[in-house]
């Protein structure tokens, strides 16, 4: 059952935990019938984004879409329904429009054209490091492909970052990688950050390591439990 109200008050009870919110009486009868002999109901709370798209994201969606254009051969207004109705499809959105779509639709519309060229190897005219618009996404985008994090460049490194380094007595085919912040990086970005340090190299390009699920890690063929 789906009901659509407006929340007028809400606060939380306890963080973490759930919260509290008023709601129109007619809507809180209907929800009663559903309740049952339990002390709660289950809700699904969606948070309306009221911001519209800004123009910085546009013009980042657009020079995406211009380029999968170049590479797949399609017209750029071809390839921008094919990826939209592809992003509807996977995420489950309603349809969307980039001249009024919320700011978040828009970030997660950049996310999933982003994922799109690193998966598939598509050259752009920059690096997508500049084109994303959430940066921790787009880290575990190039650590799930192995494209490395600043040049794009495929069969990256893993890069433990510092306090999850391996070697000096940790060896990284029989340690858990499961909670280490890692990074994927070619070897020549590997190599400096080795040898000059990462603060320098990570803030130049305001990266960083991440850690990510244990389903990532076996796919990257990466231990999730230490090995005895």
């Amino acid at each position: 059952m789906k009901v659509f109200t407006q929340i007028k008050k809400a606060k939380i009870l306890e963080k973490g935990v759930g919260i509290y919110a008023e709601i129109e009486d007619n809507i809180y009868s209907t929800l009663l019938r559903y309740k049952g002999d339990r002390d709660y109901i289950d809700c699904e709370i969606e948070i309306k984004d009221p911001r519209h798209i800004s123009t910085e994201q546009r013009k980042k969606i657009y020079a995406t879409l211009k380029d999968i254009s170049e590479y797949t051969g399609y017209e750029a207004e071809h390839i921008k329904g094919i990826m939209k109705y592809d992003y509807i499809a996977k995420t489950g959105s309603e349809y969307f429009s980039l001249s009024n779509c919320s700011v978040t639709t828009a970030r997660e519309f950049i996310n999933h054209l982003i994922e799109f060229c690193i998966s598939w190897g598509v050259p752009v005219h920059e690096g997508l490091l500049k084109r994303t618009d959430d940066i921790n996404k787009y880290l575990y985008y190039c650590l799930k492909y192995r494209v490395c994090a600043i040049s794009n460049q495929p069969n990256a490194d893993i890069h433990h970052c510092t306090g999850s380094h391996v070697g000096m007595g940790r060896n990284r085919h029989k340690i858990s990688h499961s909670g280490l912040e890692l990074i994927a990086l070619n070897r020549y970005w590997h190599t400096r950050v080795h040898n000059e340090g990462e603060t320098h190299i990570f803030n130049r390009f305001k990266i960083y390591g991440i850690t990510v699920d244990d389903l990532t890690l076996k796919l990257l063929g990466l231990n999730t439990d230490d090995i005895s």
